[in-house]
């Protein structure tokens, strides 16, 4: 699982992605797929999902379709 932190400055912004000892510094670029991802992330979180679940979700639909 991953946690995001926005750093905003008055010259740039940037996402700090952290998953383990692992840190990502992203561009806040849509068209970048770790910046998409977190995109989607927040939109999971402000609909009320745990944000646990996010992780979760495309295994869970990947199962459900091997049904």
């Amino acid at each position: 699982m991953k946690t995001y932190q926005l750093i905003e400055d008055e010259d740039f912004t940037i996402l700090k992605a952290t998953e383990g000892e692992k840190t990502l510094w992203i561009p806040t670029d849509p068209a970048n797929s770790d910046y998409a991802e977190y995109l989607r992330y927040t939109e999971w979180v402000e609909a009320g999902n745990n944000p646990e679940d996010f992780w979760t979700q495309d295994e869970a639909l990947l199962t459900e379709g091997e049904e």
